[in-house]
């Protein structure tokens, strides 16, 4: 049998201030009247790494060489936002209804910032707690784990890897439907010009000069071709909301609330929009003053703000300008023969083709720096080999994003089924369970312990019915779409 001592140790810190009242130990009761028994004993439980950890504080001990001011953060978030999800909230209203669409996104983007917030609290006090200046997401993981309730120690051997499997997905997933993209647009301003071709030739027409841009080694190299990207995205928006918002939309004929079957495809498609958890824990980190990340008016509120109003702005007018006939991309729903929406179509392709480029770095990174190149290494290969395996790891990797395209080719669904297999896990249910494990032994009282199973429980319920349904519904409507072709 278990003594009382050791039994405390398992009990989480919030709840053991309840059991003081019946049973205090002689030598609390003993102590000094000012300090209360409750306080007495939290810091009795407390771990020692915890005790250590109080003078230490990660945000001081950061070395970035080129660090960020909020300004900078700010802006990396706004653009970060703009890509091929924003560009399919309009077809995602249709799906949940203009109502519906409205309050979700608006749900949806309070829930995905409260995660980001869990993740970011999570991570500085388990720095706090290592002495190290940060973690990474998975290693974030790996730690939370390792210092949550025994019955879960287990787990953390495979947390760092299950994190990293569904973050390699969702960037799998991005890639994918980036190539869609830019072929679906390609395709839709050649074909008012020449001999139509069908949308598999024009993946191949993108694939190959793609193969090539991700056969550059540096990033240094392509920074001035994402800089140019992030100007032509930005001039293009501006011609969107243009036809957007050039008419005043009738919402006689637009359905308020959709059909509840198509609400996880809306749901997905709004998580891929939205979320960006891969990049919240380096940003926070590339900043000169990473404290004004988070908090009530910190940078990360402040840029979540306004792009949930632009994402329930662009999903709701667009929806209302283009009705049913909005496209998995609204530069498709465009006029065809207008010249601009034409020249819209272009640079939007040529923006996500050089963002391809980015995207694929973090599969790049996982698969080769990480798992094959180690490998290699130990085996002792010549450089010249090696670079040759590099080569040939780059190209199988834009092949393998090309034969997924291939063979589903419905961009709305790529898009929602990432959002709800991937991105419901690395952006609800793991922050929400990196926070639980994390806090699991610091809550201060009865009520903030409870708070925090309601709180991070609703967040990893949330995440995780989103993957079983969202991922289910996705599959098969792209089933059925593709037996239908």
């Amino acid at each position: 049998m278990r003594s009382s001592e050791s039994s405390t140790g398992d009990i989480p810190l919030g709840l053991q201030g309840v059991q003081s009242h019946d049973r205090q130990p002689a030598h609390l009761a003993a102590g000094n009247g000012s300090v209360s028994a409750h306080h007495t004993q939290a810091e009795a439980v407390r771990r020692p790494k915890d005790i250590e950890a109080d003078d230490y504080d990660p945000h001081e001990h950061q070395d970035v060489a080129h660090p960020t001011s909020n300004v900078d953060t700010l802006f990396h978030l706004l653009k970060g936002c703009i890509g091929t999800g924003i560009l399919a909230m309009p077809e995602a209203f249709k799906f949940a209804g203009y109502v519906v669409g409205f309050v979700g996104t608006a749900i949806i983007g309070f829930i995905c910032t409260l995660a980001v917030h869990m993740l970011i609290d999570a991570e500085y006090e388990l720095s706090k707690r290592r002495r190290v200046p940060t973690l990474s997401y998975p290693q974030a993981g790996r730690a939370a784990l390792e210092d949550g309730p025994p019955k879960l120690r287990w787990l953390s051997k495979y947390m760092s890897g299950l994190i990293n499997t569904f973050v390699t997905a969702n960037q799998m997933g991005a890639c994918i439907a980036y190539i869609l993209f830019v072929a679906s647009n390609l395709k839709d301003v050649v074909d008012t010009l020449a001999t139509p071709l069908s949308l598999r030739v024009w993946m191949i027409i993108v694939t190959v000069p793609l193969i090539l841009l991700n056969w550059v080694r540096d990033l240094k190299y392509l920074a001035p071709f994402s800089t140019l990207a992030i100007s032509i995205t930005l001039g293009s928006f501006g011609v969107i909301l243009y036809y957007v918002f050039r008419t005043i939309p009738v919402i006689d004929d637009k359905v308020a609330f959709g059909d509840i079957s198509k609400f996880p495809l809306f749901f997905g498609t709004a998580m891929f929009s939205l979320e960006a958890m891969g990049v919240m824990i380096p940003l926070k980190n590339e900043m000169k003053n990473p404290k004004a990340f988070g908090g009530r008016f910190g940078v990360l509120n402040r840029a979540m703000v306004p792009i949930v109003v632009l994402f329930i702005c662009l999903g709701l007018f667009g929806y209302l300008q283009f009705g049913d006939d909005v496209k998995a991309s609204i530069t498709l729903s465009l006029p065809q023969d207008d010249n601009w929406a034409k020249s819209v179509r272009i640079m939007m392709a040529f923006a996500m083709f050089v963002s391809h480029g980015l995207m694929n770095y973090v599969n790049f990174d996982t698969i080769w720096n990480k798992t094959l190149l180690p490998r290699c290494e130990d085996k002792k290969y010549s450089p010249k080999v090696i670079i040759l395996y590099e080569y040939l790891v780059r190209t199988a990797i834009v092949l393998f994003h090309f034969t997924l395209g291939a063979i589903f080719t419905n961009l709305s669904l790529v898009i929602s089924l990432v959002g709800a297999f991937c991105l419901s896990m690395i952006g609800l249910t793991f922050p929400a369970m990196i926070h639980m494990a994390t806090f699991w032994y610091s809550c201060p009282s009865r009520r903030s312990f409870v708070w925090l199973l309601i709180q991070d429980s609703g967040v990893m319920l949330l995440g995780f019915v989103a993957l079983v349904i969202g991922t289910y519904v996705s599959v098969s409507d792209i089933v059925k779409d593709f037996n239908s072709a």
